[in-house]
């Protein structure tokens, strides 16, 4: 007679490691197929020539078939202007869409302020928006941490 226990254990963790290793080897395999991966440099859009720290290893991205996901860590300087955040440089051109569908989220910030990113339509940049729909401000993020994802269509 089987012990309920340990066996049921040792089949779920051997499905835990099936699973990693399917999702690496589909990974993988999407890359030799149809995909491209790299880095990225994130540049200050809104016309304040800020430069941002802490990019080095960790702006990448992955695009599969038309599809981008794009990471990013960026550390605001100190600023005072008050121009609305934009940052640009994302590694493929966003496809137009007739309004900004495309988007992200912050995954962790050291800025109080909740934010959305929205990806611009037909042009390499995105914001920062507040949860009302306002658009942050450089003078808002300054000395800022963020570190995020987006993902959008890239142009053909």
């Amino acid at each position: 007679m089987l012990a309920p226990f340990p066996e049921k254990v040792a089949v779920v963790d051997a499905l835990k490691v099936l699973t990693g290793d399917w999702i690496r080897w589909f990974r993988a395999l999407l890359l030799a197929v149809n995909g491209v991966s790299g880095e990225w440099t994130p540049i200050d859009n809104s016309g304040a020539s800020l430069v941002f720290t802490n990019m080095t290893g960790n702006c990448t991205y992955l695009k599969v078939g038309s599809v981008v996901q794009a990471t990013f860590r960026v550390t605001y300087p100190v600023t005072a202007d008050g121009s609305s955040m934009s940052l640009g440089g994302l590694p493929f051109v966003p496809a137009t869409t007739t309004a900004s569908v495309y988007g992200g989220v912050i995954s962790s910030t050291t800025e109080a302020t909740a934010a959305r990113l929205l990806v611009a339509s037909g042009v390499a940049t995105f914001a920062a928006l507040s949860t009302t729909g306002t658009a942050l401000t450089n003078a808002t993020l300054s000395t800022d941490d963020l570190r995020g994802v987006i993902t959008y269509v890239a142009a053909s």
